[in-house]
């Protein structure tokens, strides 16, 4: 029941935050009656078998900004092919720049686990906790820079307390040059952190803890 209640969080912060919902809109294609018929025009019959049997099932995304086919063809064919049905290629990054997340730091592999239709597996549930200390730390990473003195983030899921632990860690230099002064910072670095997270993604329990790094 946990990880159905995690995943239900990651897709309700995602809604509410950057309004994107793909539940049922993402769809795997294993032949052509499974390709809608937007993409007839830059994929043939023959090409599309080709790249099936060579890589594997594509998808299709139907997003507010139109229908993108997607495949991964592996790491030394760059990784994900990406396309609208004018056949504009894109980068991962572009693909969730259009969907408006580009600062969760999330793959189209996440994309396809949390939102794909299919039962709930172990594999799943290890993806669904990953994912939501991996948005955590992607939106604190992004923001980083208006936190003075904190050098980096390092977020973990703390399974007895259902919790996300928010590690903080301050410059030890500056630290050591400021002396007693940095406890204004530290204070004032984590009220900002705790207020942005605790907005951002209500409903979670959120722990903060400090250290230091040189």
């Amino acid at each position: 029941m946990k990880v159905l209640i995690t995943e239900s969080k990651m897709k309700d912060i995602i809604k509410s935050n950057f309004g994107l919902d793909l539940t049922g809109k993402i769809h795997m294609v294993t032949n052509k009656w499974e390709l809608p018929e937007e993409f007839d025009k830059i994929i043939g019959e023959r090409m599309l078998n080709h790249y099936l049997n060579r890589f594997g099932p594509m998808y299709w995304f139907d997003t507010k900004k139109g229908l993108f086919l997607a495949q991964d063809r592996g790491n030394q064919y760059d990784g994900w092919n990406i396309a609208d049905h004018l056949d504009f290629g894109l980068s991962e990054l572009d693909f969730m720049r259009i969907l408006g997340i580009e600062y969760l730091g999330l793959s189209m592999d996440d994309l396809i686990n949390l939102y794909m239709e299919e039962p709930i597996n172990e594999q799943i549930t290890d993806e669904a906790e990953d994912n939501m200390t991996k948005i955590i730390e992607s939106y604190l990473d992004m923001n980083i820079d208006e936190y003075y003195g904190v050098k980096k983030f390092w977020v973990d899921y703390n399974e007895v307390h259902d919790s996300y632990d928010i590690n903080i860690f301050f410059d030890r230099k500056l630290a050591i040059k400021l002396g007693g002064k940095m406890n204004i910072i530290i204070r004032k670095a984590t009220d900002n952190i705790g207020n942005d997270t605790n907005n951002m993604f209500s409903g979670l329990k959120l722990g903060l803890y400090q250290h230091f790094e040189d």
